[in-house]
């Protein structure tokens, strides 16, 4: 899940200005960030994600895992998915990324992602504040920047930096890209970028607490994020579940539902009655939404339609 670009984080935690935007990027340990963004990855020099058609008898959609942050000389357009792209006649994104820049849409999301009368300083445990200074300060953020940002977002905002500090843009990602291609088509969405602020920022206290923590800890650690992009690179869901969602499912089950199966079930019911039509349509969210139990795949062949993975 993307949260939104436009004038990002990492541009308001840089230049310690009170900015019009939020981007993110990257991952907070095996839980986190990667279900907040999908999977905001670098990806090889060339890859095939998972692709799936769901139909019926007379409609079509494509289902396609997606990264939000790639390196700029990232290929992922294999056949299979340009294929799909072609027929479609309708595209859908979790929020499409041309309203996500939109800087009036941010700077009207920056009260729910701040707390002023509640600084990081006095907010948190003396112990995680000063992981906080030691992550600023290696990734180039202003620390009094982050003071009024809430945990959650903070530990957005610096895995963000991290990631860009290491090459990886958002410009580059797999949304931004495909809707420069879409062309007369309809867009269609399948959230809002307030719905996504929300998930994030009304997480309980220790939620936010572990999601900031734990993060810490991982900050300029690209070994787990290694095993992902093969992963992704080569469609292996399986993998993408048991780095991700395994734990996240046992460890911490309301994260869980937040992120994961109320989001997907909501989006299922969405899909299905866009099946009650005709016509072919491309459906592109984070690749994390795809896999499990709970990934759309599975959820829209238990309303009855037929689901085959086709690359």
């Amino acid at each position: 899940m993307r949260l939104t670009r436009g004038r990002s984080l990492t541009t308001l935690a840089a230049s310690g200005s009170t900015g019009d935007g939020m981007g993110v990027a990257g991952r907070v340990k095996r839980w986190g960030l990667g279900l907040l963004v999908g999977l905001a990855l670098a990806a090889p020099a060339a890859a095939e994600p998972a692709l799936w058609a769901v139909r019926d008898a007379d409609s079509t959609l494509y289902l396609y895992g997606t990264v939000h942050v790639l390196k700029p000389d990232t290929r992922w357009q294999g056949p299979g998915m340009e294929k799909a792209w072609g027929e479609a006649q309708e595209v859908w994104f979790e929020v499409a990324p041309s309203k996500a820049d939109d800087p009036a849409v941010m700077e009207s999301l920056m009260p729910l992602m701040m707390d002023p009368g509640r600084p990081l300083s006095k907010r948190l445990p003396l112990d995680l504040y000063a992981k906080v200074t030691r992550a600023a300060r290696e990734v180039g953020a202003d620390l009094a920047a982050l003071e009024p940002f809430k945990p959650a977002t903070a530990a957005i905002l610096l895995a963000s930096l991290s990631m860009v500090k290491a090459g990886y843009s958002p410009e580059s990602g797999v949304e931004k890209k495909l809707e420069a291609l879409v062309g007369t088509r309809p867009v269609r969405e399948l959230e809002t970028a307030e719905q996504q602020v929300r998930f994030l920022v009304d997480l309980p206290e220790d939620v936010q607490l572990a999601l900031l923590d734990n993060g810490l800890d991982e900050i300029g650690d690209n070994g787990h994020l290694d095993q992902v992009v093969a992963a992704w690179a080569k469609g292996d869901t399986r993998v993408l579940e048991t780095l991700y969602l395994d734990e996240l499912r046992r460890d911490h089950p309301k994260a869980y539902a937040v992120f994961v199966t109320d989001r997907n079930r909501a989006w299922a019911q969405v899909l299905a009655r866009e099946m009650a039509g005709s016509g072919t349509d491309f459906v592109a969210v984070g690749a994390l939404h795809m896999v499990g139990p709970d990934g759309l795949p599975a959820l829209l062949k238990a309303r009855g339609f037929t689901v085959e993975r086709v690359q």
